[in-house]
């Protein structure tokens, strides 16, 4: 099931102004767009939005957390 950014936000407390700042810099790079750009997130991006705002909590910052996730994408390519 996709869930658009509205939904997301509905669900996990997340404004969608803060929602659209990380999508556009790099914390959710695999999530799927409509033709005409609309977001539409998995089950699974939207426990990686819950995993987004307790590293946020713990101070980790938007760059940090973009070099976490490409590490993580890269898989044990680099391990």
């Amino acid at each position: 099931m996709a869930y658009t950014i509205i939904e997301v936000s509905q669900k996990t407390g997340v404004s969608p102004r803060t929602l659209r700042y990380w999508c556009d810099n790099g914390l959710f790079p695999l999530i799927e767009h409509s033709p005409s750009g609309i977001r539409y997130f998995s089950k699974s991006d939207i426990e990686w939005v819950e995993w987004v705002v307790r590293f946020c909590k713990m101070g980790m910052s938007v760059k940090r957390l973009r070099e976490y996730i490409n590490l993580a994408i890269k898989g044990e390519k680099f391990a």
